[in-house]
């Protein structure tokens, strides 16, 4: 991997997360983020010289005067925050998630207002960089005062070898996935040759208070749904092709009728781009049904919620996402005690991309009904089949469109709506970030596999027009041929399921389909 992302403190984008957490790209500590990181522990150091222990004072809303720990107690009183906050159960986390993660955090170390030493932030990118990557349960995640959590499963690793910490955290060296060992904590950090932290307070909490994995999850998650609008987007061009749909709706002229159009406007200029040449899908006196002709405003109005969303996002990865925070002040250095660590803008941001991609998996499945509906689909036969009697064609691929959308629409019900009052009621909202985050994951999996079926459906349906001599696009034929490359045309019933998982393949990141509506890429747009 020839890319290397910079840790400067605060411009952290989603391509960034995306390139080291899922691709592997190398991480360094820029010169700047060493020297924020320096002048925070500086500003720490002075707060402390006058005010005590941070954030030791926290304490005393949770605990009576005489439970209250002495100073000399701080180091053990370190220990248990992060201990005592490893609580998440179930099978791991997929490493891209943790190691988007470790990234976001070492960011937001390295704005300096969490007043963390540099070897904090060093260490996670070293961390990064020989592939040491926490093990950290799946479930159990509150996202009260941020991904606490997981953030303390991550620390335990952090700090493993010392004194104080062994014995605890797991760690894979590699992607534990594709089966790398799985090492005590300890092990794990000296096999890689790296010293484990010793944390004081105020750094203990840092390592567990923020929404970084909520974050460095967001910015995977818009990279898949730009991704996979694409995908709709071609895949219902090959559906208007085996529909013979009136691409005269499409018009630009049309589309542009009002203010805030222009992702339709686009929209409609990509269905063209791919149409071209056709004499399939084409100018017609005929009204086709809404979920064709309509095409344009529906995935034209999720883009432009992608848009947003990716903005939020963008700007949810620079935020000092920790608690408390030390500022510099005409009087000197300040901590300041607040609620950057809640996700509630991350949480609406994501579900309202919940909500978008659900629309996609709707009009997917649409076309798919037209598709195999033989009284809708202007002339092919029912379920897209010639030889009827014994076969029931693509009939039950509908079906299974259908559940997965079905499934979706729980999905996509809001969890910034939702909280649980916690900490007897101190901690009384929760943001839910990470709730929103790993639901989305799942939605926009079932997504990509309604969409492999409507590709699946709609490379048939052109197979037996261009068998009546009919001439499709372009580019669209591009899309029929790399499906018939390893999925053959449909005429005797088999075990349907393969042909979806082979479908499903080829709208996986790099697979062929996926490749095909890359190259529509459009430069004016960075999310895209």
């Amino acid at each position: 991997m020839s890319r290397v992302v910079a840790i400067v403190g605060g411009r952290l984008q989603p391509e960034d997360v995306v390139a080291v957490a899922r691709e592997g790209a190398k991480v360094f500590l820029s010169p700047a983020g060493e020297k924020r990181l320096a002048a925070g522990a500086a500003r720490l150091a002075q707060v402390e010289a006058g005010t005590g222990p941070v954030p030791l004072w926290k304490l005393a809303d949770l605990t009576d005067d005489a439970e209250r720990p002495a100073p000399a107690d701080l180091t053990a009183l370190a220990r248990h925050v992060i201990l005592d906050h490893a609580v998440a159960v179930g099978r791991p986390l997929p490493t891209e998630l943790v190691r988007a993660a470790m990234l976001v955090r070492a960011d937001v170390f390295a704005q300096g207002y969490s007043g963390v030493r540099p070897e904090l932030a060093e260490r996670l990118v070293d961390m990064l960089n020989r592939e040491v990557h926490p093990i950290v349960p799946a479930h159990g995640h509150f996202s009260v005062a941020g991904d606490v959590a997981p953030l303390a499963h991550l620390a335990l690793v952090l700090c493993a070898g010392s004194d104080d910490y062994s014995g605890s955290g797991q760690a894979a060296l590699g992607w534990h996935e594709a089966g790398a060992p799985i090492l005590p904590g300890g092990e794990a950090m000296r096999a890689a040759r790296l010293e484990p932290v010793r944390p004081n307070l105020k750094e203990a909490f840092s390592l567990i208070v923020g929404h970084s994995f909520a974050a460095g999850w967001a910015a995977l998650l818009i990279e898949e749904a730009w991704r996979l609008w694409r995908l709709a987007v071609a895949a219902s061009a090959l559906t208007c092709e085996a529909l013979l749909a009136n691409t005269a709706a499409f018009d630009p002229r049309l589309l542009g009728l009002g203010p805030g159009r222009e992702w339709i406007v686009r929209v409609g200029e990509r269905l063209h781009g791919w149409t071209a040449g056709s004499r399939m899908a084409g100018n017609r006196q005929r009204a086709d049904a809404f979920s064709i002709r309509c095409i344009p405003q529906v995935l034209g109005a999720v883009a432009g919620v992608l848009d947003r969303v990716g903005q939020a996002i963008g700007e949810e990865l620079g935020l000092a996402s920790d608690n408390p925070v030390l500022i510099d002040d005409p009087e000197g250095p300040r901590c300041l005690d607040g609620g950057n660590f809640h996700g509630a803008r991350l949480s609406l941001a994501v579900d309202n991309l919940r909500l978008a991609m659900a629309e996609i998996g709707s009009l997917a499945e649409r076309h798919a009904f037209l598709l195999t509906n033989g009284s809708r689909n202007s002339g092919l036969p029912s379920f897209l089949i010639r030889r009827h009697g014994l076969n029931s064609g693509f009939m039950l691929a509908q079906y299974t469109a259908a559940a997965l959308v079905s499934e979706n629409k729980a999905l996509a019900l809001p969890y910034a709506t939702d909280s649980i009052p916690s900490v007897q009621d101190y901690e009384d909202h929760a943001g839910l970030s990470l709730h929103s985050t790993a639901v989305t994951d799942k939605l926009l999996t079932n997504v990509r596999r309604v969409l492999a079926i409507e590709f699946l459906l709609a490379a048939q349906g052109v197979e037996l027009r261009l068998e009546e001599g009919k001439q499709a696009g372009r580019r669209t034929l591009r899309l029929h041929d790399e499906i018939r490359r390893t999925i053959p045309v449909w005429e005797d019933d088999t075990v349907l399921s393969r042909r979806i998982e082979q479908a499903d393949a080829l709208c996986r990141p790099g697979g062929g389909l996926d490749r095909l509506a890359r190259e529509t890429r459009e430069n004016d747009h960075d999310d895209e």
